[in-house]
């Protein structure tokens, strides 16, 4: 069958290689197909390279790009995104591993702040400024008089053997207001490599995911992988050193990104009326109360592949569980205070309770309250021998409604 000329151009356009489109702002990816491990080559004078190792911080309003090992990052000044690709070892290639137009702005990270709800991109109108360290890249959002968030992200190694092929993310939240805040965390990520497969996504415990589903505990599941015949991205979600998710979502993308709470429908395909066949992550973590200027981290792990090997989160998993220090590239400052696993609430559904929002008195809207009844809620569900069901369900009910009402305000 004939194919109409702007069709023809459609279809040629959408089979060149994501590392060849042009970038509007005429950013490393439009000039380069490879990201080097030096920040600057001078071919007439060598002795004036600059090793990216011994250059501790480089602050950047242009495009910033790092690679160590098989795992590469790309940071477009014009959005505060960012790009995560696999990059060839023989030849240095790059691969995108997450959807990369609109300048990765599919891909973010969104913060609540009490109520209300900022997702950090320029895009959205959150200034955002993009650090190349030793080991990564830091890009660090400014919510004006409420909050900094800092997105750390660190090349690390699954295993002491293999060069670089992770990403340590460190995504610390500090309130930079004058009264205590409610501060909750949740990423989207646009993956594309499933969607070329017969498998969007797999996880420690399930094959086969090729419809929209909802975690409570990913304790069983551990990590969620996207994977097509030559390249793969695995989100590890638990595990030692890893701060364990409220809940994670797999669904269309449009749904996904949509609303802090998904409206997820099990085994619904992945297709819209905006989109087809077109999946994303969503993970969101547990709230905190942050008094002014004390901070919060959150702590995962991404682990890429290429050469149609299967990423290595396994192996990673098992290292952070037999060593006390963060593998490969993290520096020091990187190392301390692993975040401990905690357990998020159980699946089954909760009995009725007796908490409701008229029921909650002012002294329940007390953020040193709240604090004490979150730190109970994780005790409980940090003790697998112990647990008891029953409490955990009523405090999570009574958190419920006193969040409920605080948005009401």
């Amino acid at each position: 069958m004939r194919i109409p000329g702007t069709a023809a151009v459609a279809v040629l356009f959408f089979f060149i290689p994501f590392f060849m489109w042009p970038d509007p702002n005429g950013s490393v990816l439009d000039r380069y197909s490879v990201i080097p491990d030096t920040e600057s080559t001078n071919t007439e004078h060598p002795e004036k390279n600059t090793v990216q190792e011994e250059k501790t911080v480089q602050k950047s309003e242009k495009d910033i790009s790092m690679a160590r090992g098989i795992a590469a990052l790309y940071v477009p000044a014009k959005t505060g995104s960012f790009g995560i690709f696999s990059r060839n070892p023989d030849n240095a290639a790059l691969f995108p591993l997450i959807a990369g137009y609109d300048n990765f702005s599919s891909t973010f990270f969104e913060l609540q702040a009490d109520s209300v709800t900022y997702r950090l991109n320029r895009v959205c109108g959150i200034p955002s400024r993009a650090e190349r360290t030793r080991d990564g890249i830091t890009i660090t959002y400014t919510i004006d008089k409420k909050a900094s968030v800092q997105v750390a992200m660190t090349f690390a190694a699954s295993s002491p053997q293999r060069s670089p092929d992770a990403l340590r993310m460190a995504i610390t939240t500090t309130n930079t207001g004058k009264q205590a805040r409610t501060f909750s965390l949740r990423a989207v990520f646009d993956t594309i490599l499933g969607e070329e497969s017969f498998t969007h996504f797999s996880t420690a415990a399930k094959d086969q995911i090729n419809a929209e589903c909802l975690f409570e505990t990913m304790k069983n599941d551990r990590w969620i992988l996207s994977k097509n015949a030559e390249n793969g991205i695995q989100f590890l979600v638990y595990g030692t050193g890893i701060t364990s998710p409220n809940r994670v979502y797999l669904g269309n993308k449009d749904v996904i990104a949509a609303s802090w709470i998904p409206g997820i429908k099990k085994d619904r395909s992945f297709n819209s009326v905006f989109s087809y066949n077109n999946s994303a992550i969503g993970i969101n973590w547990n709230s905190s109360v942050l008094q002014p200027e004390a901070s919060g981290t959150v702590t995962f792990y991404i682990v890429v592949s290429s050469e149609g090997r299967t990423p290595a989160g396994s192996d990673l998993l098992a290292t952070l569980s037999g060593q006390q220090t963060v593998p490969a590239s993290a520096g020091p400052a990187e190392a301390e205070k692993a975040a401990p696993a905690v357990l998020p609430a159980p699946v089954e559904p909760r009995p009725e309770v007796e908490f409701t929002v008229e029921s909650i008195k002012d002294e329940q809207l007390d953020p040193a309250y709240i604090q004490r009844l979150i730190d109970k809620i994780n005790s409980l569900e940090s003790n697998d021998t112990t647990i008891d069901r029953q409490e955990l369900l009523r405090l999570n009910a009574e958190l419920d409604a006193i969040l409920q009402k605080l948005r009401q305000k």
